[in-house]
């Protein structure tokens, strides 16, 4: 009896669920959940620019005087990169090293020289057609005499050296650039419309930049050479109606005596032994 009354509540229990499952239901899978919206990506914005200003430079570096007492432009015979250098006050040590760095230069410029003075007479000689420019021929022949001059600046040498930081040498430029920019706005009020003027004076100033620190070292070595010129002429066997051209002795007179009487052996020969010899020379403060 027992067992009988239990499979008939297994019965009854099995009835009821049955009765309460609608007809034809099925077991559905479970829905997975929906999938996370895809974020596309976007870089963050950019940094907000941040205003610097250029570093100083570890020296004080005076501007250019662009006016002179006059109020007119100053014109400067050396090179504005040396004016520039020569007004700064260097501790003595950067000092030594700046003198030691021009001297060397001006040395290999005397080189340089002895072994290029045809290139140096050709300059010299392009220079007379600017004074008498009547087309750009002309123009174009000035230039290329005067590139073949052409050398490694101050402010690069001293940087090479050692002797500035780029810091200082671009503080240099800064200043000359100022200058340069004065000088290009009184030409232009000067010249007005005239396009030859225009150009005298742009090639005039070209043809000085290119050719000033080489012509300045042919000028210290005849200045060296002047007092002992005619003996170094003769010994070297030159014509004594030659030696007789030598009258007079002031800068422009020997200049045209070395490049227009003596021929190139013999100035080349005269001017090597008045080549610097120490590095310390022809290096004045001013």
């Amino acid at each position: 009896m027992i067992a009988r009354s239990t499979f008939s509540g297994l019965g009854c229990s099995a009835a009821l669920l049955l009765a309460l499952e609608p007809a034809g239901a099925q077991v559905l899978p479970k829905i997975p959940p929906a999938p996370i919206p895809r974020q596309e990506f976007a870089p963050p914005p950019p940094p907000k620019p941040v205003e610097t200003k250029p570093p100083e430079p570890d020296v004080v570096v005076p501007p250019l005087e662009i006016k002179d007492a006059s109020g007119k432009l100053k014109i400067y015979s050396t090179s504005l990169d040396e004016v520039v250098i020569r007004s700064i006050k260097f501790p003595p040590d950067k000092q030594a090293k700046v003198d030691a760095s021009i001297a060397a230069r001006n040395q290999d410029l005397e080189k340089w020289a002895v072994d290029n003075l045809e290139k140096i007479k050709a300059a010299i000689d392009a220079r007379k057609e600017l004074d008498d420019l009547k087309d750009f021929n002309q123009f174009s022949r000035v230039k290329e005499a005067a590139n073949a001059l052409q050398q490694e600046g101050l402010l690069d040498r001293l940087v090479r050296d050692g002797a500035i930081t780029t810091l200082t040498k671009s503080s240099v430029d800064r200043n000359t650039a100022a200058y340069a920019d004065a000088r290009s706005a009184a030409w232009s009020a000067d010249t007005g419309a005239n396009v030859m003027k225009i150009a005298y004076l742009v090639g005039s100033q070209g043809y000085a930049d290119q050719t000033r620190d080489v012509l300045a070292a042919v000028d210290r070595l005849i200045a060296r050479a002047t007092p002992s010129m005619a003996a170094d002429a003769k010994a070297l066997g030159v014509a004594p109606d030659q030696i007789a051209k030598l009258q007079g002795a002031n800068p422009d007179q020997m200049r045209s005596f070395v490049f227009d009487v003596l021929t190139p052996e013999q100035r080349k020969t005269i001017l090597s032994k008045y080549v610097s010899k120490s590095p310390a020379r022809d290096t004045p403060r001013h």
